[in-house]
Formats: structure tokens, sequence, C-alpha cells
């Protein structure tokens, strides 16, 4: 068998399509241990965001560094993680090392070993911060719609001033 001449380049076709499908659905990859805690990250808004990934690894997502959750929310995610299922589209903020508040979305499904033992968790994740301040915009933009709607309404019902 033929040694690979760059040890970046994908194993087999298999790996690559993977590796397409991961960049195309998402902005990294990580993977957890049996404890909950990462053990990978990879991906390229990982970068961008300028996190480190060395500063995530051995933490739980409780203990990423700036990430705040909604007690409801992080309720939910735990008890899938305690009863080993999957979570899609968990989303939590976190402010980076810049002071930016950026909004994550993430999705994980757990994964056991050869026996069949649980061994931890992989997924993906989204900053999906522009889709949410897009959606932040859009409701305003309704609301201000309402508004106007509503007092031109009420003004075409109320009798002239003079005229009761």
């Amino acid at each position: 068998m033929a040694a690979r001449k760059n040890p970046r380049q994908p194993k087999n076709l298999s790996e690559e399509r993977l590796k397409s499908v991961l960049q195309l659905s998402s902005d990294w990859y990580w993977e957890q241990d049996k404890d909950l805690r990462f053990t990978l990250f990879s991906g390229r808004t990982l970068l961008e965001g300028k996190i480190e990934s060395a500063s995530l690894i051995g933490r739980t997502r409780w203990e990423i560094p700036g990430a705040r959750f909604e007690p409801g929310e992080r309720a939910a995610v735990q008890a899938k993680l305690d009863a080993r299922e999957p979570f899609i589209d968990h989303e939590y903020e976190r402010v980076g090392p810049d002071g930016l508040v950026r909004t994550i979305s993430v999705s994980g499904v757990p994964v056991l070993d050869a026996s069949g033992r649980f061994a931890g968790y992989r997924g993906i994740a989204k900053d999906i911060t522009e889709r949410k301040r897009a959606e932040e915009e859009q409701r305003r933009f309704r609301a201000h719609l309402d508004d106007i709607v509503h007092q031109h309404a009420v003004g075409a019902f109320e009798a002239p001033r003079g005229r009761r």
C-alpha cells in the first residue's frame, strides 16, 4: 500500500466526502469524551473567530469561557446529555475576547464504542449571529409596521374634533 504524500490528504473517498459535507453544513466539528469534556475541535470559524481550541480542550460545554446559556435551554440539553440522546440546534451566546457577543447553534449525537458503551458525543456548531440579528431586525420592523397600521386604523374611526 502506497503511503500518502500529504498527511492532511484524506485517506479515502469516504473521508473526503465527509469533510466536504461538514464544511458545507457547519462552521466547526467537535468531539467529547465519556465525561463530556471536549477532545477535538476543527473548522474555519473557530480560527476566524479567534477562539483558541486548546483553551476548550478538557472543558465541558458549561465551562466554555464567555458562554451564556438560558437556564431552560441548559436544562433541556443537560437532560438530553444525561439520557445519551441527540440534541439539535441548541443555541447559546458567547462573549469573545474582543467583547463581541456571538450566537452559536450546536448539534450533537452520542458515540458508542465497539462494545456498545457510551464513549462521548460528536457534533457540529454554527455561528448564527448574523441570522439572529436579521431575525431581530425583522421583528422590530414588523412591530413598527403594526404600530403604524394600528395608529392609522384608530385615527380613521375617530370623529373629527368639533363634529360630535
